[in-house]
């Protein structure tokens, strides 16, 4: 009586935890897409994603291009601010939108990536000239009066 009671009984619970497990809620998928930035006149750059540093980041090719990992492709766009160590040259922005990740392979695992090439600007090294003062002459006394006598 052992043997079918409990073949029955163990039927019953994997038919039960099967039904229970297909009532969960599906967690929603989160999709994050990588940026890689080509930088032409700098090196390893400080990220800003949003307006907040950013941490997930690596480096390649010494330096040259930064792979911006994590990025939430569920926000309709990612604003992007590279801050260059050298202090010679302004930071520069990249707008990235959900459209300008594509499909990548590396073996079997398939990555969203964007990719963009930044050149920073110089900053202007130029003194503004101070505002010319307009020349007149030293003040002077009067003349003299001459008397009408």
């Amino acid at each position: 009586m052992k043997g079918p009671f409990a073949s029955l009984l163990l039927t019953l619970i994997a038919l039960t935890a099967g039904v229970a497990n297909a009532a969960d809620p599906v967690a929603p998928v989160t999709v994050e897409g990588e940026l890689h930035v080509t930088l032409k006149n700098a090196e390893y750059v400080k990220v800003q994603v949003n307006g907040q540093d950013y941490d997930n980041i690596e480096f390649e090719r010494d330096g040259k291009v930064v792979l911006i990992k994590g990025l939430s492709l569920s926000l309709e766009h990612n604003a992007i601010v590279l801050l260059p160590t050298d202090p010679a040259l302004k930071q520069a922005e990249v707008e990235v939108v959900p459209k300008d990740f594509k499909k990548k392979r590396k073996g079997r695992e398939v990555f969203l990536v964007a990719t963009k090439t930044i050149g920073f600007d110089k900053v202007s090294t130029d003194v503004p000239a101070p505002p010319e003062k307009p020349t007149t002459d030293p003040v002077a006394p009067p003349p003299p009066q001459k008397d009408d006598l």
